[in-house]
């Protein structure tokens, strides 16, 4: 089968070793996994040189020549982006359509059976309308669906063949929001190279600091703050605690945070929304420099899977404060690294946890978060059997092995349920083309008219051949 790796618009699958998000890295593994079985494309992106990929998966920049309307649409992606109008465009086809447009041509010149779909569930209808054979997998890596309610989005939802949710959690808000979809979504976890994150060979404790590791994103959500705000009583406990935050600074815009829809990180909330107004790096510096010097250091810059591999081996704990939370990809880097985790009980975390690598917390308590992470300092037996549990749990849960396996369950389940070539219904093919021809009837209306039924039927009928859409 020919199949095909796409993201939501702006996000770069390039699979250097240095880009650490999380939809690079399933990308990268899935399709390793897979291409044994099954020849992939991978849209957007270009490999490193340290990739060795095999002959079966290519790489496929969104370049093709457009169509005459596309270059248009530059202004919409230009909107899309912009933070006062972004969240009105985000749940109609207008959100990033060049984008979209440019996708499905792809896929279809390059004759995709089945597309995997990272997180831009607007771009679904237009996917459809131009192949309306393929099969479409949406992989949600976020919490967005947890608030998209407009018609588009849920006839959008409904094109796909299946959804993928990154965790439990994530599946239970789109199967609550979305009971139409719900017998369609499924739970794939992210994985974790457990050759590459292994424990450290020696169980002595290592000389020097006691290293406390946070791993990931600079931003508001993951709740930083509170981690700093817990050191002085770990510190006074502890003299000899280093707290090491790893990671770029890279704060999500306030649009990405209102629609995940969870009011611990509502922009508009008291308090978070102070962080959103400024530096939140140049806060946690400052919270930093109340304690003595050295208590606290910053790594900004990207570090590749191996040095971050050797920072979690070094580290007593590994932390993670979120807020909000659909999976936690370094909490099982390192679990695989044999480490004990203190994290927050959001989200998708506790599923990565589980009851014995670790200790869950409430988010926001300074005091609860200080005092998990003095009883795992005060106690390096118990710490050496939490990592060892960790390590026993990604290799029954999270390995790319595992994961690849149930991936491919799961397409066979596709394929199995979903039509064939030719035999898609009617009434699916309307649904795209109805999405579509909205989609070309707003974008051509002149300036200052209003969406009409005459206009509506003109691009219905030129997207199907016919007037009735069938």
């Amino acid at each position: 089968m020919r199949m095909a790796f796409a993201a939501q618009a702006g996000l770069q699958l390039g699979l250097d070793p240095l880009h650490r998000f999380s939809v690079a890295i399933v990308t990268h593994h899935l399709a390793r996994e897979l291409a044994a079985l099954h020849t992939i494309l991978i849209f957007g992106g270009e490999p490193s040189s340290q990739d060795g990929f095999s002959a079966a998966v290519s790489f496929r920049p969104l370049g093709y020549p457009s169509p005459w309307y596309s270059k248009p649409l530059s202004l919409f992606d230009r909107l899309s982006d912009a933070p006062l109008l972004s969240g009105l465009l985000f749940e109609t086809p207008l959100y990033h359509p060049r984008h979209a447009i440019r996708l499905a041509i792809a896929l279809r010149k390059e004759r995709v059976e089945l597309v995997h779909l990272h997180n831009c569930f607007q771009a679904i209808p237009l996917i459809r309308a131009f192949n309306p054979d393929i099969r479409i997998v949406l992989h949600m890596h976020c919490e967005w669906l947890r608030t998209v309610q407009s018609r588009f989005a849920k006839a959008a939802l409904g094109e796909a063949d299946m959804v993928i949710g990154c965790s439990d959690h994530v599946c239970e808000q789109i199967r609550a929001a979305h009971p139409h979809i719900a017998s369609r979504v499924r739970t794939v976890y992210n994985g974790v190279d457990e050759r590459r994150f292994t424990p450290a060979q020696s169980t002595e404790p290592a000389d020097g600091p006691r290293r406390i590791v946070f791993a990931g994103r600079i931003s508001p959500e993951k709740g930083l703050h509170t981690l700093i705000d817990a050191l002085p009583e770990v510190v006074a406990a502890f003299p000899d605690v280093q707290l090491e935050i790893i990671g770029p600074n890279a704060p999500q815009s306030a649009r990405f945070l209102a629609a995940l829809g969870d009011p611990l990180v509502d922009p508009r909330r008291p308090g978070f929304a102070t962080f959103l107004a400024r530096s939140y790096l140049n806060e946690l510096r400052r919270r930093a420099e109340l304690l003595a010097p050295g208590h606290v250091t910053f790594t900004t810059r990207n570090i590749s899977h191996e040095e971050l591999s050797l920072r979690f081996r070094q580290a007593a704990l590994v932390v993670s404060p979120s807020l909000a939370e659909a999976f936690g990809m370094p909490l099982v880097e390192a679990m695989a690294s044999g480490v004990p985790v203190v994290a927050t009980r959001v989200g998708g975390i506790p599923e990565v946890v589980g009851d014995r690598a670790g200790l869950l917390v409430r988010p926001e308590r300074p005091a609860e978060l200080a005092s998990a992470i003095c009883r795992i300092l005060a106690d390096p037996l118990r710490a050496r059997a939490m990592g060892s549990a960790g390590r026993a749990r990604v290799l029954e849960r999270f390995t790319w092995t595992k994961i690849a396996s149930r991936y491919l369950e799961l397409v066979a389940e596709v394929t199995r349920n979903s039509p064939g070539p030719r035999a898609r219904s009617s009434a699916s093919r309307r649904t795209a083309a109805t999405a579509s021809a909205w989609f070309v009837s707003e974008l051509f209306a002149p300036p200052g008219t209003r969406w009409n039924s005459t206009r509506f039927a003109k691009a219905l009928q030129a997207f199907t051949g016919s007037s009735d859409g069938s």
